[in-house]
């Protein structure tokens, strides 16, 4: 063993060689290697260190933290601060507020969705639907069938005026629209209406169909109809927006 006022050292009983166990310099002291079986630690700095195990009976933060605007903070229970995150894996998380911008590539649970149909032509004495389905996801959704019915008309006369039906079906809930086209004070061409119909959905998983169907009514001409921009569209319903 040696004993110098800066340094304790230890010899190996199977050489000579003096293995240095304390070093002082200036005011501080240095440990090569050191196991602390149990210890409290006031004030501690590690420069670099690899901890397999530790207990935090508080909190962790760095030297720079500021409530609120900088510096990271953990405390013991499970609150935290951090400047910039990257979550490379799942998150999960009972409520939260974002502020700025929100990128993903898929909801659970439609916010707001729509799709695009083909148009319908029917004339006189014929029917036409156009079917769709939306799949709920768990929520109180509120789904909108809307068109445009095109009607051709004839001119100002006797026999050239109709009658039109359109009927919208969205999981059994049903309405029908008649569209009269009026021949007392109009010019041939076209004219066109714009129809809709909204259901609300209860919050479940089912998968529901819909259709809207053109049915033309007997007339003493041959008419022709297109409805068209056949569009349903489904968006949450009860939002705290409204009152």
């Amino acid at each position: 063993m040696i004993l110098y006022a800066d340094r304790f050292s230890l010899f190996n009983r199977n050489n000579a060689t003096a293995v240095p166990v304390m070093i002082a310099e200036g005011n501080e002291l240095y440990i090569d290697t050191a196991r602390i079986k149990n210890s409290s630690l006031t004030s501690t700095k590690i420069a670099d260190g690899s901890i397999t195990n530790a207990k935090i009976g508080n909190e962790i933060r760095s030297n720079n933290f500021v409530d609120g605007s900088q510096g990271w903070r953990i405390a013991k229970d499970g609150s935290s601060q951090f400047n910039n995150v990257i979550v490379r894996g799942r998150v999960e998380a009972n409520s939260g507020v974002f502020r700025g911008t929100v990128q993903a590539d898929a909801f659970i649970g439609d916010i707001a969705v729509a799709k695009g149909y083909d148009s319908l032509t029917f004339r006189r004495n014929q029917t036409v639907q156009r079917n769709g389905a939306y799949q709920n996801r768990g929520y109180s959704m509120t789904v909108v069938l809307a068109c445009t019915l095109v009607c051709q008309t004839y001119g100002t006369g006797s026999g050239l005026g109709y009658t039109s039906d359109i009927t919208f079906n969205i999981g059994g809930q049903e309405v029908t629209r008649r569209i009269f086209v009026d021949a007392g004070n109009i010019t041939a061409g076209t004219t066109a209406f714009e129809l809709r119909f909204a259901a609300r959905l209860d919050a479940d998983y089912n998968n529901v169909g819909f259709f809207i169907k053109a049915t033309g009514r007997n007339a003493a001409i041959d008419y022709t109809c297109t409805v068209e921009n056949i569009t349903a569209t489904a968006f949450r319903t009860d939002s705290s927006s409204f009152s």
